[in-house]
């Protein structure tokens, strides 16, 4: 669900990664993350990014209508290689893989 004041509108460019073999492993830095905001629970997507140096520290980042302030990043919990198993095909459970806070 989106936060209270927002459209529910899914844009055009969002796609099902699984229907393109052009993501390949790129899919794995995407994650599927879950997080409360004034006692509701929400989800939204996140990505793992490198700096120019390459020195491997593994930053996290999402969108600010995500996660816009420490209290809320603090309930993250963050699921990698969550994904569907065929293109179009049923949304998965979540993976045992995550990481909090």
């Amino acid at each position: 669900p989106s936060k209270p004041g927002e459209e529910r509108e899914v844009a055009a460019c969002h796609v099902d990664a699984t229907c393109n073999s052009a993501f390949g492993d790129s899919m794995d830095a995407i994650a599927h993350i879950r997080y409360e905001d004034d006692g509701q629970s929400f989800v939204c997507t996140a990505w793992l990014i490198n700096t120019r140096s390459g020195i491997g520290t593994p930053y996290l980042m999402t969108n600010n209508h995500c996660v816009d302030r420490q209290a809320v990043a603090n309930t993250l919990e963050t699921f990698f290689r969550y994904r569907r198993s065929s293109c179009n095909g049923a949304n998965p459970p979540l993976p045992p893989r995550s990481t909090l806070g």
